[in-house]
């Protein structure tokens, strides 16, 4: 009895010790150098919701009465066993923290222990860019979704038309989109240019050019972004091959949550998927290894370089599984991506078009002379694309 008694204790103590142990306070501690604007706000922005998911303004850090013009303090809660990836702003991603020569510094990353109190940090040097506000137009949801696949948190950015809440019984397409963070908002774009999606299907939709439609916009995972956009390691670049495990979560975590909580149309002829760079790789390539779940394809200036052209390769063996989906492919001629000259990723994508073509895959070749391989030149084309997958 007494041994039963000091088990139950002691599982009592270890449960109230893993509560206790939860939404620990952290308290930030920040210097910043001597010129910093005095009439600016400082800002942590990372990847833990409490600090605002990657927006640039995320986490408010305020002036410290001691020593007001170099030191900010602030404080967030996290779960013991947290990691937070994070750097510093003055309220923009074009005011981010530099290395000391003015070249961009890799993301901090701070793991959250049991007995952590204070993150101390020090700014060698600000970007010379100024603020600017959020630039999202319309209604944007934001969930953090637990995942098992990815073991960790997941932020998807869930833009809703706007006719949404005008007819509670209304459902509508999904698009899903990748690099979520560079979707709708500059001031939580990696480069601080978004694709414009908002303000693209805002116009669209209001002037009946394409149907109403939810825009789910998943962020990547930081340093795991190549290897999860990719299924097959590259051996060039030593990295990638987890596209499967993106993929479960992808089907097996976020479609059924957007299917749970929003007013969303089932069917392939109801949902796309899209993204550039990597991000059209694996929209490719999901599109391929899961037929019969998506209706369009959005592959703007795609990766096909990736482990020699595999993707190609494959498509060329065999074709059948691709047969469902309409896609818009397009690539600029200034691209300049690592790996080779601009022309032969042109080159690359009119392979893939030929591939497409002789499988009679219905699909859009664009090639977009003089566009650049950025957030500004996919926003120039994301109308002509969601035009063509989603026409009245």
């Amino acid at each position: 009895m007494t041994t039963t008694l000091s088990r139950t204790l002691a599982a009592l103590a270890a449960l109230m010790s893993a509560t206790l142990a939860h939404a620990i306070t952290v308290q930030v501690v920040l210097k910043v150098p001597a010129d910093t604007p005095p009439s600016d706000s400082v800002y942590l922005a990372g990847s833990l919701p409490t600090v605002g998911g990657w927006k640039a303004d995320g986490l408010r850090l305020f002036r410290d009465p001691a020593n007001p013009t170099t030191t900010f303090t602030g404080e967030f809660e996290a779960d013991p066993g947290q990691t937070l990836d994070f750097k510093f702003t003055r309220g923009s991603w074009a005011t981010v923290e530099k290395n000391a020569d003015g070249s961009d510094r890799p993301n901090r990353s701070f793991a959250i222990k049991n007995d952590t109190k204070v993150l101390e940090a020090t700014v060698v040097r600000w970007g010379e860019g100024s603020a600017s506000p959020s630039s999202i137009v319309g209604r944007l949801s934001m969930d953090l979704l637990l995942s098992e696949h990815l073991k960790g948190s997941r932020m998807l950015r869930v833009w809703l038309p706007p006719s949404y809440y005008k007819d509670p019984q209304a459902t509508f397409d999904v698009l899903y989109m990748h690099d979520g963070q560079n979707c709708f908002d500059a001031a939580t774009s990696t480069i601080g240019k978004e694709w414009r999606i908002d303000e693209t299907l805002t116009q669209l939709i209001t002037a009946g050019k394409v149907r109403p439609m939810v825009v789910v916009a998943i962020d990547h995972g930081g340093k795991a972004r190549t290897d999860e956009y990719s299924f097959a390691p590259d051996t060039q670049r030593n990295a990638g091959g987890k596209g499967d495990v993106y993929g479960k979560f992808l089907l097996e975590e976020v479609m059924p949550f957007i299917a749970s909580n929003y007013r969303v149309k089932g069917g392939p002829e109801h949902t796309f998927i899209g993204g550039s760079s990597l991000g059209a790789l694996v929209s490719l390539e999901l599109a391929r290894r899961h037929p019969g779940v998506f209706g369009g394809v959005i592959a703007m200036s795609p990766a096909l370089q990736w482990d020699n052209e595999s993707l190609t390769a494959a498509l060329e063996k065999s074709q059948s599984p691709f047969k469902g989906p309409r896609v818009w492919l397009d690539m600029g001629t200034r691209e300049a991506m690592a790996g080779g000259t601009s022309e032969k990723f042109v080159a690359m994508a009119q392979r893939l078009s030929a591939v497409l073509k002789g499988a009679g895959i219905e699909h859009k070749l664009t090639i977009a002379d003089g566009a650049e391989h950025n957030e500004g030149a996919w926003a120039e084309r994301f109308d002509d694309a969601i035009l063509y997958l989603a026409p009245p």
